[in-house]
This record gives structure tokens, C-alpha cells and sequence, in this order.
């Protein structure tokens, strides 16, 4: 066959068909990245948290504020303190008025003249320790408080201690004041009149007070006005009244006190209870309380020295009346106050008359 003119005879590998070109005829196109179209995405796009220096700087806006403001403040109370400093040691505020409000033992000249004040000092740089001291020095003054009434003048309140029992001695018709925190105030001046006793006058006065009548105190017991008591029978009934509960102590009225081992109460009702040692003080409550509440209105005497082994004395009436134990003298009918009685066995009952 005659070769067409023009045509171009292939030569070399352009006249070849290769298997190469078999598999690039055969085989699918690979899709071209670039051809690949984006599937749409269901997923949630968070939102960008990231915030700008502006708005950073505006959140702390009222933090610099608050700090700027703390630092004047500051500043000028610790301007303030050194200008009150500098002012102490002066003659700026010196006082030159005292003034006082009277209590009920002590009248307002007293305490100005018991406080006698400096005529150096001012409002600023006063000694109040100084000047407590010196009207501590009055048994009654329990505490003392300060007014400053610019520019000169200095009022002084004093707060008086409370009275806690009238101590009455064994010997003589001499009582004293004891207040609070176990310290004697000062004697107590009681008038006994014909037929009665320095005991019966006492009573009457502690309760006009308030406050708890001890009798019969040893002669160990010497009182010092402004000291505190250190005595062994006194600090036997502090420790009673501190441990009893309100159920008992409310119904004391006074206390025998010859010596530790004969302490003994007396009740509103009349009863007397021996305590002896402020010893099992639980458990001497307990039995005092177990047996008033199992013979109400006949006792006369309860014996607790032994807490394990309570004793009592009561009568067959069924409606005994406040006799002489109520007015302070601390023993049963027929006993003097502070000395033994027989008690009965643990859980028995005594008759007496």
C-alpha cells in the first residue's frame, strides 16, 4: 500500500504501543487534588475567646482604681499617725479639766483626787494605766473608762466591783464585804439590835444585796481591803458555787464555814446540807438533789461528806416549815452550826423532832 503524502512515518518509540500506555487506557483517572469539591461540615465553630489589649485594659480599670485608692489611704492614715505623734509632745490638748462621775461608794471629788491626774499631760499622751492604778487603790473601783472632750478636758467613769457574799467571823460581831473574784471590799457595818444576832442582821443585809452570807469564819480568815482572799474555806465555797448548777445555787442562802471539813449550806427551805471538802462536788449535787426530790417537805438535814453514802434527817410531818436554818445558823435544831448530826444509813429515812 502507497504511503499517503504528507503523513509523517512514525520512528523509534513513537511508532511503539507499550504496556504503559495499555494501563493509562485501562486504569481510571485519578481525580486532581485541585478537583476535589469541599464536603459542607456539620461541626460547631467555637467562638473566639481571644480578646484585644483595649478590652483587656478596661477590665482592669476598677482593679487599679481599688489599688490607687488603698495606697491614699494608707497614706494618709499613717500621715495622720505621725502628725498625732509629733502632737503628744506638745502642749497642744494639755488638760486642764477633770471631771468624774459619781458611783455609788465613791462621790466625783474622790475619784478626780484619787486619779490626780498630771498637769503635764495632755489628751494625747495621758497614762491611763497610770492613773487606774492609783484609783485601784480603792477596793471598789473594779475597771475605769475614759471620755477625751477636745481640746482640754478628760471626764473619768469608774465601774465599781459587785459584792459576792458577807463574810461574818467566828468571833466578834464583825462581817466584811467580799466582792467578785474573791476580793474584800471593806468591812460591813451592821447594827444588832437587843434579841438579835450578828448572824439573823447579816441575813437580812445579804439579801437586801443579793448576794450569799458565810457565817462562822475561822480565825484564819483575815481580810485586807483590796487583797484577795487566799483562805481555804473561802476558796471550798467559790469552788461549790462555780460547779453547782442553777437548779441547786439558786436555792442557797448561806454557807457555815468553821473549817473545811465542817462546810455546810443552808437552803431557802430551811434544810441543811453538811458538805465538808469541795470534793465529788457531781456527785455530792447529784445526791442532794435525789434526795430532795424523794422526800420534799419533810426534810430537816442532809449529810453528803460521803457522796457514795448519803444520809438525811426528816420528820414524820408531811409540811415542815423554814425554822432556824433559814435565817443562817446553819444547823438542825439542837446542833450547833457546822457540827455532826447521826445520818441515816444510804436510802433510809431518820425521824427527828
Amino acid at each position: 500500500m502507497a504511503r499517503q503524502r504528507g503523513t509523517r512515518r512514525p520512528t523509534g518509540r513513537e511508532g511503539r504501543f507499550t504496556l504503559g500506555d495499555l494501563r493509562r487506557r485501562t486504569s481510571p483517572r485519578r481525580p486532581h487534588p485541585q478537583d476535589a469539591r469541599p464536603t459542607p461540615s456539620k461541626r460547631t465553630i467555637a467562638p473566639d475567646r481571644r480578646t484585644s489589649s483595649a478590652e483587656r485594659d478596661r477590665r482592669q480599670i476598677p482593679i487599679r482604681r481599688a489599688i490607687v485608692i488603698c495606697i491614699a489611704l494608707a497614706t494618709m492614715a499613717l500621715l495622720g499617725l505621725f502628725a498625732l505623734l509629733a502632737l503628744s509632745y506638745t502642749s497642744a490638748f494639755t488638760i486642764t479639766g477633770v471631771e468624774a462621775d459619781a458611783s455609788a461608794h465613791m462621790d466625783a471629788a474622790t475619784i478626780v483626787r484619787l486619779a490626780n491626774v498630771d498637769a503635764r499631760s495632755t489628751l494625747l499622751n495621758l497614762d491611763e494605766a497610770a492613773v487606774t492604778e492609783r484609783l485601784r487603790k480603792n477596793p471598789w473601783v473594779d475597771g475605769v473608762s475614759y471620755t477625751r472632750v477636745f481640746p482640754d478636758r478628760l471626764r473619768i467613769t469608774v465601774r465599781e466591783r459587785d459584792v459576792a457574799a458577807i463574810v461574818v467571823m467566828g468571833t466578834g460581831d464583825i462581817a466584811w464585804l467580799l466582792g467578785k473574784g474573791g476580793v474584800w471590799i471593806e468591812p460591813c457595818p451592821l447594827e444588832v439590835g437587843p434579841g438579835q444576832t450578828i448572824n439573823e442582821v447579816a441575813l437580812a443585809k445579804a439579801s437586801e444585796l443579793g448576794v450569799l452570807l458565810l457565817t462562822g469564819a475561822p480565825g484564819t480568815v483575815s481580810p485586807v481591803a483590796g487583797h484577795e482572799s487566799t483562805d481555804d474555806v473561802i476558796e471550798a465555797v467559790r469552788s461549790y458555787q462555780e460547779n453547782f448548777s442553777d437548779e441547786l445555787r439558786s436555792q442557797i442562802v448561806s454557807y457555815s464555814i468553821p473549817s473545811v471539813d465542817s462546810i455546810a449550806c443552808v437552803l431557802s427551805s430551811g434544810v441543811v446540807v453538811s458538805l465538808g471538802p469541795a470534793a465529788n462536788v457531781d456527785a455530792k449535787q447529784s445526791a442532794i438533789l435525789r434526795i430532795l426530790d424523794e422526800h420534799q417537805h419533810r426534810l430537816t438535814y442532809v449529810n453528803v461528806r460521803n457522796a457514795s453514802s448519803p444520809g438525811y434527817r426528816a420528820l414524820e410531818s408531811d409540811d415542815v416549815q423554814a425554822g432556824s436554818g433559814a435565817v443562817g445558823d446553819g444547823a438542825p435544831s439542837g446542833l450547833a452550826a457546822g457540827q455532826d448530826a447521826q445520818p441515816a444509813d444510804a436510802g433510809q429515812e431518820a425521824t427527828g423532832t
